[in-house]
């Protein structure tokens, strides 16, 4: 069993895009948990696989305001945005 994914397959599995995870990167909400010395690659675990998903139901159902606090995520100010 492979114990890590590549960008590309992280990418492609959750449905989202390669410069959507290297931004997720740059702005420290979700960073691979090995970057290749040598070339630079990223490389995700599989636990960040659920993370990923986590991120995508929060995000276009509710007004959250991430803040990075010593290195963690954390969700502020969460309202629905879907009115029932």
């Amino acid at each position: 069993m492979q114990n890590k994914l590549s960008i590309g397959e992280m990418a492609k599995l959750r449905g989202v895009t390669v410069d959507t995870l290297r931004h997720y990167d740059k702005i420290g909400l979700l960073k691979p948990f090995h970057i290749d010395p040598e070339t630079g690659y990223r490389y995700y675990s599989i636990s960040q696989y659920e993370v990923l998903g986590t991120i995508k139901e929060l995000i276009p159902n509710t007004k959250v305001q991430l803040t990075i606090v010593d290195g963690k995520v954390v969700f502020d100010h969460t309202t629905s945005l879907i009115e029932k």
